[in-house]
């Protein structure tokens, strides 16, 4: 665990990178070609899927399930497990009100709300994912395969919000960034007291 202060740094970093950028508005280009490129691209009934299982009332449901399944052998990482997605989405519904970036022109949305940056979906899953992958216990396979089957379901879920229209990539981008972050300020509550 010697990498984590240093990845949590890199992290903050990147994001506070990624957060000047989007306030100066240098990423637009790469938004719209990738948006471009993406958009209505894979299957409708995976994005809508993905779309589903990563709205935040649903990531903080599947979140009490697996800390119900949990809190017997290890109460601090059930907490997390719930604490992260709750303090991701609520960063990243901060974080739009602050910015108020509109969402890619061609996306209808059927409620108010036209807030973009960052992504809350991604945010939320990211930090359940992720929390999931690098805090809970097992043998370093099995937490290698869980970080990387973590990491592409965030991806999924990054690609199928910019698929759909209702993002910019860069607001993915951080969302993503906003859900590991939060994961990895809980994780470190995790461990037990010496």
């Amino acid at each position: 665990m010697r990498y984590r202060p240093l990845a949590t740094i890199a992290l903050a970093a990147a994001a506070a990178t990624l957060l000047g950028s989007v306030r100066q508005r240098r990423t637009r280009r790469f938004d719209v070609i990738l948006l471009a490129s993406l958009r209505d691209k894979g299957p409708r009934d995976v994005r809508k899927a993905a779309a589903l299982t990563a709205t935040p009332a649903a990531v903080l449901a599947q979140a009490s399930v697996v800390a119900a399944v949990v809190a017997r052998n290890h109460p601090r990482l059930a907490v997390c497990i719930v604490g992260a997605p709750a303090l991701a989405v609520g960063a990243s519904w901060i974080v739009k009100h602050a910015f108020d970036r509109a969402r890619p022109p061609w996306h209808l949305f059927e409620r108010k709300g036209m807030q973009s940056f960052p992504s809350s979906h991604t945010a939320g899953k990211g930090a359940l994912l992720w929390i999931l992958a690098t805090c809970c216990p097992g043998s370093p396979a099995t937490r290698a395969s869980a970080f990387f089957l973590a990491a592409a379901d965030i991806a999924v879920v990054a690609l199928t919000r910019v698929a759909d229209g209702a993002h910019w990539p860069t607001d993915t981008l951080a969302g993503a960034a906003i859900g590991i972050a939060a994961a990895e300020a809980l994780c470190s509550l995790t461990r037990e007291p010496s």
